[in-house]
C-alpha cells in the first residue's frame, strides 16, 4: 500500500544502522543516527495518522484508493451488501459466481465458487487482464458454470453478457436486480430448459483456441463495464452527489449498508 511508502526512508536507516552496529557505531555517530531517524519517522507517522485516525473507515478506504489510483474501489464496499443478500437467499451448499475484480466475496457470502481452483484466482482480477495470461479462461469458466450451476452470478465488472451464459450453459439466469443501481445480480431460475446438456457441451467444444478470442470476447463483453467504471471514477473524484444521481440513489444505499453491516 502506497501510504506506507513514507516509512521506507526510516526503515532504510534502521537497516543501515544494523550494518553499522556490526562495525561498531558509537558516540556522535549514534546521536546523528537518532536525530536523522526521528526527522524521517515523524513525518511518516503524521501521514499514517491522517489515514487511520482522521477519517472514518469508509472514507479511509476511499482516500487510500485515491492514493493508489484504485479503479474498482466501490467493489470492495458493495461486496458486503451483495454477499449478505446472496447468503440470505441461497442454501449453504449452493455455488455462486463473481465476475470481476474482487477478493473477498465468496468468504463474505460463505458460499463456494462455481469454479475449479485455478479459475477462482483468475476471476478475482480484472477479466480483461486475463486474456494475455490464460487464453481459454472464458471458455473454461463457461464450462464450469454449465457443470456446477451457480445459484447467483454477480457482475462486479459489468462486462458479462448473461445471454451468452444461458446459451452455452443450457441454464437460464434472469436479472434479479441491479444492486446499488450499478451491479447486475443474476439468479438461476431453471436448468437446461432451452438446451440439452449434450448440446451445451458441443457449443463449448466448438470454441477452439482460435475462436476463443473472437467468439467469446465479442459476445460476452458489453458497455455496462464503462458505466461501472464511470460511477467509480465519480466517487474517486469526490463527486458523490453526481454518482448518486447516475446510480439512482445506489451509492448512498451502498454506503449505508456498509456502515450497518460494519456497525459504523
Amino acid at each position: 500500500m502506497s501510504h506506507f511508502y513514507s516509512l521506507l526512508p526510516f526503515s532504510s536507516i534502521v537497516a543501515a544502522y544494523g550494518v553499522k552496529q556490526m562495525l561498531g557505531f558509537t558516540g556522535l555517530g549514534f546521536v546523528f543516527f537518532v536525530v536523522i531517524s526521528l526527522l524521517l519517522l515523524i513525518p511518516a507517522l503524521l501521514q499514517i495518522f491522517q489515514y487511520y485516525l482522521k477519517y472514518d473507515a469508509l472514507t479511509f478506504h476511499i482516500k487510500t484508493s485515491q492514493v493508489i489510483n484504485q479503479k474498482h474501489t466501490l467493489n470492495f464496499i458493495a461486496e458486503e451488501g451483495i454477499a449478505e443478500y446472496v447468503k440470505r437467499n441461497s442454501a449453504k451448499d449452493d455455488f455462486v459466481l463473481q465476475w470481476g475484480y474482487n477478493h473477498e466475496f465468496y468468504v463474505l457470502a460463505q458460499r463456494r465458487a462455481s469454479l475449479r481452483g485455478h479459475l477462482a484466482s483468475t476471476l478475482m482480477t480484472d477479466p480483461q487482464l486475463n486474456d494475455a495470461m490464460y487464453i481459454n479462461w472464458k471458455k473454461d469458466v463457461l464450462s464450469d458454470i454449465e457443470k456446477l450451476t451457480p445459484a447467483f452470478i454477480v457482475d462486479f465488472d459489468g462486462s458479462l453478457r448473461i445471454e451468452t451464459v444461458n446459451k452455452v450453459s443450457g441454464h437460464r439466469y434472469k436479472l434479479e436486480k441491479n444492486v446499488y443501481g450499478i451491479y447486475p445480480l443474476y439468479r438461476l431460475v431453471d436448468t437446461h430448459t432451452s438446451r440439452k446438456r449434450s448440446t451445451a457441451t458441443e457449443i463449448l467444444k466448438s470454441l477452439t483456441e482460435n475462436d476463443t478470442r473472437r467468439t467469446i470476447n465479442n459476445k460476452i463483453f458489453d458497455s455496462n463495464s464503462v458505466y461501472i467504471k464511470y460511477v467509480n471514477n465519480l466517487v474517486m473524484k469526490d463527486r458523490l452527489k453526481e454518482a448518486d444521481i447516475y446510480s439512482e440513489g445506489g451509492i448512498t444505499e451502498m454506503f449505508d449498508d456498509w456502515r450497518r453491516i460494519n456497525n459504523q
